[in-house]
């Protein structure tokens, strides 16, 4: 348990970062607009999720162990490139460096408590670490609020250096695990780096013409229709590259059962809604209520204490009455918790807005393991459910990436369309859009407290943010509907998988 435990310290690092301060105020220092503001938090969430398919295939060869020690270097290096850049490009580059040392750290701990737990332990030990993991992130964005508040945005990143030398300490004297007496080299060699790139390409791709649609480009430009469709095709062809690829980069396989399908969907739904929330309701208690960063992340830090609760209480429920109508729970709750938010109002307390706002969190919470075992449960092979937890996490992530520019198009767009109807507004309406973040420090400054525009800019942001959460219920209620499709409950006993495909056992 002392060497499962030291993963938490591996995984704590980075979750002040996520603080919509970071963002504002260093688009205030660097002059950025708003598209590349919300990048700075895209290209580290889309980073993490697209390395972990090779991450989780690597780390056969060169050990579980060895990607550990060579993930948190990763991360620390990304930190350091950011706190020391001076321009959007320095800032994007050391995000997407920690994104990937961020992954690797992330699906190689999975596997490592898989391998170390053993099936009995498995569930156990993962709920203590994921509870652990989710203290930290509740103290994170306070811990990341007061730097940024008292030392500036920078601070945010260096204190990752401190952090990151005690995770790597950790892990090198606690994790009592072979590093690997020897290299499958050849092993490198059948790695699919073409369904990797191709994966990669079209994520890419389809994230960069949302998030330009509508804000920088016209939907009819060619910065919109060029890239939008070739994702789709270089999509389609990765999937009919993988029908025929021995060792595919990601094991789809597990999709023949209609349940996997189901819950990966709901797995990349559930991080589109989290990611939405975490990163735009700073946004409502910034503008609407003017909270400064320390009362930001104060307000925010009863969301990830509730999801580690309802977490517990979902997987300990699920041994009894089964998954299913859990997931039916919280997709409820979850719908419930988004209506919540779009009635509530620039009028409404701080405090009244945060209760509610944990409806949806109660609803989360319950989704998270409840979809990882059904994942799991739609496994026929040993490999199959060794790699279930990874490929959840994957599609989760690859969501949050998702939820953050879907939500930030859609208020961008929204933003836009609502300033130009204001008169006070419609002059300077596409200046506002396009320094909608780095404008928040404006709008919650005193010196325009009694100036008449505010109102208004507080009107159309919160209006603009009720079109996010319209469309994160919308996403929520087609999850609800095909989760009554699910032909299982329960884990299946570990006799009844098939025992094929060759599983490494390098840690």
């Amino acid at each position: 348990m002392r060497q499962l435990c030291c993963f938490v310290s591996a995984q704590l690092p980075g979750w002040h970062e996520l603080h919509l301060a970071v963002c504002s105020i260093a688009a205030l220092d660097l002059s950025i607009g708003a598209v590349a503001s919300f990048w700075t938090a895209t290209s580290f969430i889309l980073a993490a999720a697209l390395v972990q398919p090779l991450s989780m295939r690597m780390s056969q060869v060169s050990g579980r162990k060895g990607a550990l020690l060579v993930g948190l270097p990763l991360f620390g290096l990304g930190s350091v490139v950011c706190a020391a850049s001076q321009s959007i490009t320095g800032l994007l580059v050391g995000r997407a460096l920690s994104g990937c040392g961020y992954g690797t750290v992330s699906v190689t701990s999975q596997l490592i408590v898989r391998q170390l737990a053993g099936p009995i332990r498995c569930v156990s030990v993962e709920r203590a670490i994921t509870a652990m993991y989710w203290f930290g992130a509740a103290l994170g964005p306070i811990i990341g609020g007061l730097a940024v508040q008292t030392a500036g945005w920078r601070c945010a990143f260096w204190i990752n250096v401190p952090l990151l030398l005690i995770s790597m300490a950790a892990l090198a004297l606690i994790l009592r695990v072979p590093l690997g007496n020897r290299i499958h080299w050849n092993y490198f060699l059948h790695i699919d780096y073409v369904g990797w790139l191709l994966l990669t390409a079209a994520m890419i791709s389809f994230m960069l013409a949302i998030s330009w649609a509508g804000s920088m480009y016209a939907w009819s430009s060619w910065h919109t229709l060029v890239p939008l469709p070739a994702s789709l095709i270089i999509l389609a062809f990765f999937i009919f590259y993988t029908r025929y690829r021995i060792e595919p980069i990601l094991p789809l396989t597990v999709f023949r059962n209609s349940s996997a399908l189901i819950s990966c969907f709901g797995s990349l739904t559930h991080g589109m809604i989290i990611s939405a929330i975490v990163y735009l309701m700073p946004v409502c208690f910034a503008v609407t209520h003017g909270l400064g960063p320390v009362a930001v992340g104060a307000a925010l830090g009863a969301w990830p204490i509730t999801l580690v609760v309802t977490g517990v209480a979902a997987c300990i429920s699920s041994g009894y009455i089964g998954y299913r109508w859990i997931i039916w729970l919280g997709w409820a709750l979850t719908i419930a918790g988004n209506a919540v938010l779009v009635v509530s109002n620039e009028r409404a307390p701080t405090a009244f807005c945060t209760s509610l706002g944990l409806i949806a969190a109660f609803g989360l919470g319950l989704l998270y393991p409840t979809l990882s075992i059904a994942i799991q449960s739609a496994a026929t092979t040993d490999d199959e459910a060794i790699h279930a937890a990874p490929l959840h996490s994957f599609f989760n992530t690859i969501g949050q990436a998702l939820g953050l520019i879907v939500g930030s198009s859609i208020f961008l767009n929204h933003l836009e369309q609502s300033t130009t109807l204001q008169v006070t507004l419609a002059s300077n309406a596409h200046k506002y859009v396009m320094n909608a973040v780095g404008i928040i420090e404006a709008i919650r400054s005193p010196s325009i407290a009694n100036i008449g525009f505010r109102k208004d800019l507080v009107v159309v942001w919160t209006n603009a943010l009720e079109e996010v959460w319209i469309a994160m219920s919308i996403f929520a209620a087609v999850a609800t509907i095909l989760a009554f499709w699910f032909t299982q409950d329960r884990l299946p006993p570990k006799s009844q998988r098939q025992h094929h495909g060759h599983v490494s056992s390098i840690v």
